[in-house]
C-alpha cells in the first residue's frame, strides 16, 4: 500500500463515525479512540523535535507509510500550512492528514515539503 492509499484509509476510517465533542481535547480522545478501533497503531502528542509536536503519529501492519495526523477545530490556512511545513522536514513523517471542522483548510496545498497532504472535514462541530 502506498502512502497516499494510506491517507485515503485513514479519511474513510474517519469519515464513518460521527464525533461530537466539547472541545479539541475530547475530539482527540474519540479520534484515538476509533482510529485505534479500526487497526491503527497510534501514538499521542508525538515530540518530532524540541519545537515540533504533533496531534498523533500512526500506521497499521497492513498499510504502508506513516501517518502524521494533525487536529484543528479552528485555525487558519496559513498557520496550518506553516505548521504543516516544520512536521513535513521530519523523516518519520511519511504524510499528514489534517483534520478538523474548518472547510477553509481543504484549501491547503496537497504536497508540503515532499509529502502528501489530505484533509478531512468532520460533519459536526463543537
Amino acid at each position: 500500500m502506498t502512502i497516499l492509499s494510506t491517507l485515503q484509509t485513514l479519511s474513510t476510517t474517519l469519515r464513518a463515525y460521527s464525533f461530537n465533542f466539547r472541545d479539541e481535547l475530547e475530539l482527540h480522545d474519540l479520534l484515538e479512540q476509533a482510529m485505534a478501533a479500526d487497526g491503527w497503531v497510534v501514538e499521542r502528542e508525538v515530540k518530532l523535535s524540541e519545537k515540533d509536536r504533533i496531534d498523533f503519529v500512526v500506521h497499521r501492519k497492513d498499510a504502508g507509510g506513516v501517518v502524521g495526523v494533525e487536529v484543528k477545530v479552528k485555525a487558519s490556512v496559513a498557520n496550518v500550512e506553516r505548521q504543516l511545513r516544520r512536521y513535513a522536514a521530519h523523516e518519520r513523517i511519511e504524510g499528514l492528514l489534517v483534520v478538523s471542522c474548518t472547510i477553509q483548510l481543504k484549501r491547503l496545498p496537497e504536497e508540503i515539503g515532499g509529502k502528501p497532504v489530505r484533509v478531512t472535514i468532520l460533519s459536526d462541530t463543537i
